[in-house]
């Protein structure tokens, strides 16, 4: 269990807003792009957009309102116009608004008024004015394009692309208000400069900043509401319904000119802040920024550049401003109300998929009343009702698992508590983990109530379960391991040193015969360690199984011998209780009964401290045959039941008697049972009448007939056999082994040729193929896979033994890979080798026939 307070006293952090809201764009940076995208059209759309704006608004002021000189240039009626170009035309391109602004900016000179006046034909409004006015206007746009670009960059990387737009949207008003202001003054300064008479003429007089400052509010209402109409970004859809909407403006003038009117302005005000309020931003936004300049253009409100003669008629004017600059600051507010409820609506959407996704429940309980409620995921996974009683929640789970529960929800608890919880495996429920997540409020009501999450996390902590049990079995081996290296330490080191030091005895003659005997000993103790660390470390590639005819009788006595110096040295004796069934000829895997007894027996001399051992043979009958029956028996200390089926582990001895003490490698009895099973047969361990141990080996083993008895001839006479005419060639790079391995060929074989690396032994072979080839695995020059490889793909068949001293490892898979026919580890089996000599000299005599015929 796991309890914390969440930092700042709020359990619940809106991370998911943020997480899981829409990756956004800024909607001017996508208008941007498209710009790049498209220049030409937009451009296009631009300029007649333009075009049929100023002409609207200043013919509707020539014809409807005042067309003063003065006041319609503070500012001009198309400044936005130079405003929005800078902010959207990138800047190798903003020479396109300029130039759409010097045309647009001529254009009202050329407009004339109802009695033909215009004011390119004033005397007052001469080329130094206009430029002067032009030049002012130009420096006021950039400045407040410019100004928008700015805290566009500024704000990108601290906000979210939304507020950076609408952040530009204000600051485009704000900043056009400021600066149109600061305009008009300088206007009016260079105005009042002016004759007398050219001041009558451009409509300059007492009243011009008031008006002024009149326009400019309308101008910064407008230029926003175009940058709006971009962040709003209404489907076509929506635009099409906002312009049937806004054709209510235009008949305004019809219902107005009918005399039903309060006054003018305040009443498309009006109705525009009623759109706004009634109708969703986006459409009512296009009907606006549509219907009310049209209507302005009709009548000239909004347009008028003139002093009220009574004092109502202009305030009832300002409100009118006043009541659209509302209107465009409360679209800004709607927007952003809609696109907050958007991204929470989105981000909980997500959530919510994610969350049944991941199969999370969510969970509520009233503690005061002690009640609770569980969504549907929660009810799957607990398989529990939507809400009940809290004991009826609590009867889910028992043990320590609702004692921890209960005292989550029944016990004074506050902050964020974590459970991990197990449920009882029944018949129809299987075993559940799950993780619970618990948080503790105040309701409104007063009352205390607990919020929680739960996960049904059982694949995984059974996954946990079985990576740990994966890392215990990884250990085990590595231990295992290290077990057999320490093993192999001391098990090779006590024959070694005993052959080192019966070397330095081979000078006295009269001791030879009992020094090659230890000589004998020493080896094959050594040799029976290797070949323990061999079928343990890789039993898989053990020799096969070979059922060959042998004699029981024989097999006794030639283990008997092999131990008797053993038991000698430890006080015992070795003694034979075969039956006659002994005598008979059976059929079996002699290697692996011979290795068998032989790890049995040494057991019981080494470890038994006993005085006899005794080793039996007898037969029965079985439903599935004839079963030999050996039994090896000890009159020693004996072992605990508890400690039989530990022993037949690998590296284990026992630990309380004097075996745990004595020497081995812990892989006697692993290995005596691994080969009677490998033959389909049984070993068990017996507590013999007379007290010690004893083993039982029961092992199907048929009788041999007579193609089996004249098999087992032919054995023995190969056994006794001699090749004058065979050539071998042997490679072997450790001198020594060469020389005894070439002594030892050489009884039996006519011709025994030695090369110590494998290129030698390719040149050879090239030069003199002989009958067959033996080569050790690594070499100098090029290994013996690499040999037998080459050979094979030359096209040579002679046959090929690879010989190994690996315990462990893949030498046997590399040579069977590059083609030999033999694998053989050392020392070599003269037996083995003399039987495969006798299918050479087979072959040979077929393939001569063959060639006679």
């Amino acid at each position: 269990m796991n309890m914390a307070q969440p930092a700042g006293g709020s359990v619940l952090q809106p991370e998911h807003n943020f997480v899981f809201r829409d990756f956004e764009r800024s909607r001017n940076d996508q208008f941007r792009s498209e710009l790049a995208a498209r220049p030409v059209s937009i451009t296009l759309i631009y300029i007649v957009v333009v075009l049929l704006w100023t002409l609207l608004m200043s013919m509707g002021a020539a014809v409807h309102g005042n067309d003063a000189f003065a006041v319609n240039l503070s500012p001009h009626v198309a400044h936005y116009t130079l405003i929005v170009g800078v902010i959207f035309y990138p800047l190798r391109r903003l020479w396109i608004p300029v130039l759409v602004f010097a045309g647009v900016f001529a254009l009202p000179f050329f407009v004339p008024t109802p009695l033909g006046d215009r004011w390119v034909d004033l005397p007052a409004v001469t080329g130094a004015l206009a430029n002067k006015l032009f030049l002012l206007h130009l420096a006021t746009g950039f400045a407040i394009g410019g100004l928008a670009r700015g805290v566009q960059r500024l704000f990108q990387p601290r906000f979210t692309p939304y507020t950076v737009d609408m952040a530009v949207c204000l600051v485009v008003y704000f900043a056009f208000l400021l600066l149109c202001s600061a305009q008009a003054i300088v206007i009016g300064n260079w105005l009042a400069a002016l004759p007398v008479s050219d001041q009558a003429q451009i409509g300059y007089d007492a009243g011009f900043l008031n008006l002024s400052l009149e326009r400019i509010a309308r101008g910064g209402v407008v230029a926003a509401m175009f940058l709006l109409a971009v962040l709003v970004a209404p489907t076509l859809r929506q635009t099409l319904i906002g312009l049937a909407i806004g054709a209510v403006f235009p008949l305004m003038v019809l219902v107005q000119n009918a005399g039903f009117v309060m006054h003018p302005a305040l009443d498309v005000a009006a109705i525009a802040l009623f759109m706004v309020l009634a109708l969703p931003a986006p459409i009512a936004l296009s009907a606006c920024i549509a219907g009310v300049p049209i209507y302005a253009g009709l009548t000239g409100e909004f347009l008028g550049a003139v002093t009220r003669a009574d004092e109502l008629s202009g305030w009832l004017d300002h409100y009118a401003t006043l009541a659209l600059t509302f209107m465009a600051f409360v679209i800004a507010l709607r927007n952003h109300l809609h696109h907050t409820e958007h991204n929470r609506s989105a981000s909980m959407r997500r959530l919510e998929r994610v969350r049944d996704f991941a199969d999370v429940g969510l969970l509520s309980f009233n503690l005061d009343n002690a009640s609770f409620r569980a969504d549907a995921s929660a009810q799957r996974i607990l398989h529990t009702a939507a809400e009940g009683r809290l004991p009826q929640f609590l009867d889910l789970f028992d043990g320590n698992n609702l004692a921890e529960l209960t005292n989550a929800l029944l016990g004074s608890q506050h902050g964020q508590i974590n459970l991990l919880l197990g449920r009882t495996p029944t018949a129809d429920k299987p075993e559940q983990i799950l993780r619970m997540c618990l948080w503790y409020e105040t309701a409104p009501s007063g009352d205390e109530v607990a919020y929680g999450l739960v996960l049904d996390v059982t694949e995984e902590h059974q996954q946990e379960r079985a990576l740990q049990a994966t890392l215990a079995e990884l250990s085990s081996k590595q231990e295992r391991q290290r077990q057999l290296f320490s093993i192999i330490s001391h098990e090779l080191r006590t024959p070694a040193s005993v052959v080192s030091m019966l070397v330095d005895d081979l000078h006295d003659l009269d001791a030879l015969p009992r020094t090659q005997k230890q000589l004998r000993d020493a080896t094959d103790q050594l040799l029976s360690t290797l070949a323990d660390m061999r079928q343990t470390v890789n039993p898989t590639k053990n020799l096969p199984v070979k059922l060959l005819p042998y004699s029981a009788a024989d097999l006794a006595e030639s283990v008997r011998n092999m131990f008797i110096g053993q038991a000698q040295e430890h006080g015992m004796s070795i003694r034979l209780v075969l039956s006659h069934e002994a005598q008979k000829i059976r059929v079996g895997d002699q290697t692996r009964v011979r290795q068998a007894l032989s790890n049995l027996l040494r057991n019981a001399l080494i470890h038994s401290k006993g005085t006899e051992v005794i080793l039996v043979f007898n037969a029965r009958s079985s439903d599935n045959g004839p079963t030999s029956v050996w039994a090896v028996i000890d009159n020693g200390v004996g072992i605990l039941d508890s400690e039989v089926d530990r022993l037949f582990q690998p590296f284990e001895r026992g630990n309380v008697d004097p075996r745990s003490h004595a020497d081995g490698s812990g892989l006697g009895l692993y290995i005596a049972k691994s080969s009677i099973e490998t033959l389909g047969g049984s070993i068990k361990h017996f507590h013999p009448e007379t007290g010690g141990t004893g083993y039982l080996i029961e092992l199907p083993e048929p009788l041999a007939d007579e193609a089996d008895r004249r098999s087992m001839s032919q054995a023995e006479e190969a056994d006794r056999s001699t090749y004058p005419e065979m050539y071998i060639i042997l490679a072997e790079d450790n001198k020594l082994v060469a020389e005894v391995t070439q002594a030892k060929l050489a009884r039996f074989i006519g011709r025994v040729d030695v090369v110590s690396n494998g290129r030698d032994a390719m040149m050879k072979i090239l030069q003199d193929a002989p009958d067959l080839l033996i080569t050790d695995l690594f070499m100098p020059e090029m290994d013996g896979d690499e040999l037998a490889r080459a050979l094979r793909e030359r096209g040579l068949t002679l046959p090929i033994i690879g010989l190994t001293a690996a315990v462990v490892g893949d030498d046997i898979d590399r040579f069977k890979a590059a083609g030999a026919d033999i694998v053989m580890t050392k020392p070599m089996e003269m037996r083995h080798l003399r039987r495969m000599l006798i299918d050479i000299k087979q072959k040979r005599a077929t393939v001569a026939v063959s060639r006679l015929a």
